[in-house]
Protein backbone atom coordinates (compact mmCIF):
# COMPACT_ATOMS: atom_id res chain seq x y z
CA UNK A 1 0.00 0.00 0.00
CA UNK A 2 2.96 2.17 0.69
CA UNK A 3 4.52 1.85 -2.75
CA UNK A 4 1.16 2.68 -4.45
CA UNK A 5 1.04 5.77 -2.21
CA UNK A 6 4.12 7.01 -3.42
CA UNK A 7 3.40 6.36 -6.98
CA UNK A 8 0.09 8.14 -6.71
CA UNK A 9 2.09 10.91 -5.21
CA UNK A 10 4.73 11.05 -7.92
CA UNK A 11 1.66 11.01 -10.38
CA UNK A 12 0.07 14.37 -8.46
CA UNK A 13 3.37 16.26 -8.32
CA UNK A 14 3.85 15.46 -12.14
CA UNK A 15 0.24 16.90 -13.04
CA UNK A 16 0.82 19.83 -10.71
CA UNK A 17 4.18 20.51 -12.35
CA UNK A 18 3.25 20.18 -16.04
CA UNK A 19 0.18 22.92 -14.67
CA UNK A 20 2.39 25.36 -13.34
CA UNK A 21 5.09 25.42 -16.22
CA UNK A 22 1.73 25.54 -18.83
CA UNK A 23 0.24 28.45 -16.95
CA UNK A 24 3.83 29.98 -16.91
CA UNK A 25 4.50 29.53 -20.72
CA UNK A 26 1.04 31.60 -20.89
CA UNK A 27 1.86 33.94 -18.97
CA UNK A 28 5.08 34.81 -21.12
CA UNK A 29 3.19 35.03 -24.15
CA UNK A 30 2.44 38.99 -24.98
CA UNK A 31 -0.71 38.95 -26.21
CA UNK A 32 -0.56 42.19 -27.58
CA UNK A 33 1.67 41.60 -30.35
CA UNK A 34 -0.34 39.02 -31.90
CA UNK A 35 -1.65 39.24 -35.74
CA UNK A 36 -5.11 40.11 -36.23
CA UNK A 37 -5.47 41.19 -39.65
CA UNK A 38 -2.94 41.05 -42.88
CA UNK A 39 -2.75 41.37 -46.18
CA UNK A 40 -0.53 42.12 -49.70
CA UNK A 41 -0.31 44.94 -51.57
CA UNK A 42 2.26 46.77 -54.07
CA UNK A 43 2.64 45.81 -57.16
CA UNK A 44 6.43 43.57 -58.06
CA UNK A 45 8.45 45.80 -59.29
CA UNK A 46 9.02 43.56 -62.45
CA UNK A 47 5.71 42.53 -64.34
CA UNK A 48 7.59 42.23 -67.97
CA UNK A 49 9.77 39.59 -68.36
CA UNK A 50 11.85 38.45 -71.88
CA UNK A 51 10.83 35.04 -73.56
CA UNK A 52 14.27 32.65 -73.61
CA UNK A 53 16.15 34.86 -71.00
CA UNK A 54 14.34 35.44 -68.08
CA UNK A 55 13.68 32.20 -65.85
CA UNK A 56 12.67 33.01 -62.46
CA UNK A 57 9.43 35.40 -61.27
CA UNK A 58 10.85 38.44 -59.46
CA UNK A 59 8.33 39.09 -56.16
CA UNK A 60 10.47 42.16 -54.67
CA UNK A 61 8.32 45.23 -54.05
CA UNK A 62 5.20 43.25 -52.69
CA UNK A 63 3.97 44.38 -49.19
CA UNK A 64 3.25 42.29 -46.49
CA UNK A 65 0.96 45.07 -43.96
CA UNK A 66 0.02 43.07 -40.80
CA UNK A 67 -1.71 45.03 -37.38
CA UNK A 68 -1.55 43.71 -33.99
CA UNK A 69 -3.82 43.54 -31.13
CA UNK A 70 -2.54 46.60 -29.85
CA UNK A 71 -2.85 48.22 -32.98
CA UNK A 72 0.27 48.54 -34.38
CA UNK A 73 0.78 48.62 -37.96
CA UNK A 74 4.08 46.94 -39.86
CA UNK A 75 5.16 46.72 -43.33
CA UNK A 76 7.52 44.15 -44.54
CA UNK A 77 8.67 43.66 -48.22
CA UNK A 78 8.81 40.62 -49.20
CA UNK A 79 12.19 39.75 -48.94
CA UNK A 80 11.80 40.77 -45.05
CA UNK A 81 9.53 38.38 -44.80
CA UNK A 82 11.72 35.57 -43.63
CA UNK A 83 10.10 32.68 -41.31
CA UNK A 84 7.58 34.22 -39.15
CA UNK A 85 5.16 34.41 -42.79
CA UNK A 86 7.08 30.76 -44.13
CA UNK A 87 4.26 29.03 -45.98
CA UNK A 88 3.43 30.81 -48.44
CA UNK A 89 2.43 29.50 -51.87
CA UNK A 90 3.13 30.72 -55.30
CA UNK A 91 0.82 29.91 -58.07
CA UNK A 92 1.23 30.85 -61.66
CA UNK A 93 2.11 28.23 -64.68
CA UNK A 94 4.04 31.18 -66.48
CA UNK A 95 6.34 29.21 -69.50
CA UNK A 96 9.34 32.09 -69.42
CA UNK A 97 9.89 30.53 -73.08
CA UNK A 98 6.39 31.39 -74.41
CA UNK A 99 4.69 35.04 -74.85
CA UNK A 100 1.76 36.04 -73.24
CA UNK A 101 -0.05 37.22 -70.45
CA UNK A 102 -0.05 34.87 -67.65
CA UNK A 103 -1.56 35.14 -64.04
CA UNK A 104 0.18 34.95 -60.61
CA UNK A 105 -1.16 34.14 -57.22
CA UNK A 106 0.24 34.44 -54.09
CA UNK A 107 -1.47 32.71 -51.35
CA UNK A 108 -0.46 32.51 -47.39
CA UNK A 109 -2.91 30.47 -44.87
CA UNK A 110 -1.33 30.83 -41.27
CA UNK A 111 -2.16 27.73 -40.29
CA UNK A 112 0.72 26.38 -42.44
CA UNK A 113 3.04 28.23 -39.99
CA UNK A 114 4.22 27.12 -36.87
CA UNK A 115 6.23 30.18 -35.99
CA UNK A 116 4.15 32.93 -35.72
CA UNK A 117 1.13 33.86 -33.43
CA UNK A 118 -2.13 34.46 -34.82
CA UNK A 119 -5.70 35.69 -34.15
CA UNK A 120 -7.08 32.55 -35.73
CA UNK A 121 -7.07 32.09 -39.47
CA UNK A 122 -5.71 34.85 -41.28
CA UNK A 123 -5.83 33.85 -45.06
CA UNK A 124 -4.12 36.16 -47.61
CA UNK A 125 -4.25 35.81 -51.66
CA UNK A 126 -3.13 38.00 -53.69
CA UNK A 127 -3.20 38.26 -57.65
CA UNK A 128 -1.68 39.82 -60.28
CA UNK A 129 -0.85 39.61 -64.21
CA UNK A 130 2.97 39.14 -65.95
CA UNK A 131 3.56 39.25 -69.39
CA UNK A 132 6.12 37.29 -71.04
CA UNK A 133 7.42 39.33 -74.07
CA UNK A 134 9.15 38.48 -77.47
CA UNK A 135 11.97 41.49 -77.58
CA UNK A 136 11.65 41.50 -81.53
CA UNK A 137 7.75 41.27 -81.89
CA UNK A 138 6.73 43.10 -78.83
CA UNK A 139 3.46 44.92 -78.43
CA UNK A 140 2.77 46.69 -75.37
CA UNK A 141 -0.51 45.65 -73.48
CA UNK A 142 -3.69 47.63 -74.05
CA UNK A 143 -5.29 49.41 -70.79
CA UNK A 144 -8.91 48.50 -70.53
Amino acid sequence: MGADMAIIRRKVFIIALLSLLSLISLLGCDWEFEIVSAEIAGTPNRIIYIANVDTELDLSGLMRISTQRNGVVEEHSIEDWGSYWQGEKIYHGIDFTIPGVYEVELYYNSKDNQHASFDGDIELSYKFFVQVINVDTYTPLKEE
